[in-house]
């Protein structure tokens, strides 16, 4: 048998240098030296490459703790945005509630009687929305603070209009008060419903 040889060697999982002894197989005689010559220089090459990919996977190491390193950073930025967006809401909406109201508390009701003149009706003081029925034919009406005036004209900027059996809910000022006229030649009622 030949004499062993040393060569160093990374250890994978660890990272530290090894070394491995290997045996000259050729023995002593008729050429076998080169042949150990060989092997050792296949051991040193693979050495080599795996040298090579140890320091390869060091970098993405480095770098892969380079990224970690400023993930937590990045994520408590986020956080503190969400936190300070979620302060700025509603506690309804913060709890996940969407406030809505589908339905109004009926108040004071009026029935104005909607002929070739203008009519108007105060509502209480603290009304912010009402609810409007046309009865009889379709009507033209006016809501402002104060006393406001309907037109039966259709080009009038101040007079909506309500198809005789439609419903409208529509808001309010403080202190108004609605008036109601024909839009046609037929008299109809506007009903008129306070919701609270």
């Amino acid at each position: 048998m030949g004499s062993p040889t040393i060569t160093p060697i990374r250890d994978m999982s660890s990272g530290e240098m090894r070394e491995l002894r290997t045996t000259d197989l050729a023995g002593g005689g008729g050429g076998g030296g080169s042949g150990g010559d060989a092997s050792a220089a296949n051991q040193v090459a693979q050495t080599a490459r795996l040298d090579a990919l140890v320091a390869q996977t060091d970098g993405v190491e480095a770098a892969l703790q380079s990224i970690d390193g400023k993930l937590p950073a990045a994520g408590a930025a986020s956080q503190a945005t969400l936190v300070e967006v979620r302060d700025r809401l509603p506690a309804t909406l913060q709890a996940g509630r969407l406030p809505a109201e589908v339905l109004g508390q009926p108040g004071l009701a009026y029935q104005i009687t909607a002929g070739a003149s203008s009519t108007p009706q105060a509502l209480s003081a603290g009304c912010r929305r009402v609810s409007l029925y046309a009865r009889g034919a379709a009507i033209r009406y006016a809501v402002a603070t104060g006393t406001p005036t309907a037109s039966a004209t259709s080009g009038a900027a101040t007079s909506h209009y309500i198809e005789q059996g439609e419903r409208l809910d529509v808001a309010t000022p403080a202190g108004a008060s609605i008036a109601a006229i024909r839009a046609g030649s037929t008299d109809g009622v506007l009903e008129v419903s306070e919701l609270g």
